[in-house]
């Protein structure tokens, strides 16, 4: 993502890792790989109906990551995972803390109200969150660059299921 990526681009980017994140899972036995892959798949299932930024959906979203975080990975895939899930919670986190999803919503809901005003207001708030977007973009990079780094060392056979299960 560099930095002509456009705000959504970056939004989308996120959810789309956050159905891939997971963490440590205990005492669980380890999933296997083609266990990890259908739970990845049946995670971002999950997602498809997931629609606009209303707080319930964002809600959804952190739960999903907080049932991710119980799975076990087998442990070629450890790595790759701790990675994606340190992407998604700071991602959550960052997106949250700079109001980026309140200002999505209300832009939303103007929209939806075709309030041109309001439209204009928010799309100025926009504007001036940009140089904040784009520091949040640079740190997302260097996230991405890591999890590029960990599916590069994944095996081929590893990697096409995981792809197959639009993990990535």
């Amino acid at each position: 993502m560099g930095r002509k990526c456009p705000v959504i681009a970056i939004a989308m980017a996120l959810a789309t890792v956050m159905t891939i994140v997971a963490c440590d899972g205990g005492s669980e036995p380890r999933m296997t790989v083609e266990e990890y892959a259908a739970a990845c798949k049946e995670l971002g299932q999950s997602f498809d109906v997931l629609q606009g930024w209303e707080e319930d959906n964002i809600e959804a979203v952190e739960r999903a990551v907080s049932e991710a975080k119980k799975w076990n990975p087998p442990a070629d895939l450890q790595e790759f995972h701790e990675a994606t899930v340190r992407f998604a919670e700071w991602g959550l986190r960052a997106f949250r803390d700079a109001g980026f999803f309140d200002l999505m919503r209300d832009l939303e809901q103007a929209m939806e109200e075709g309030d041109q005003e309001k439209i204009s207001e928010l799309q100025d708030d926009l504007s001036r969150m940009e140089d904040k977007i784009m520091e949040l973009g640079d740190q997302a990079d260097e996230m991405t660059d890591e999890i590029d780094r960990v599916t590069a060392d994944l095996s081929p056979t590893t990697r096409e299921l995981l792809e197959d299960a639009n993990c990535f």
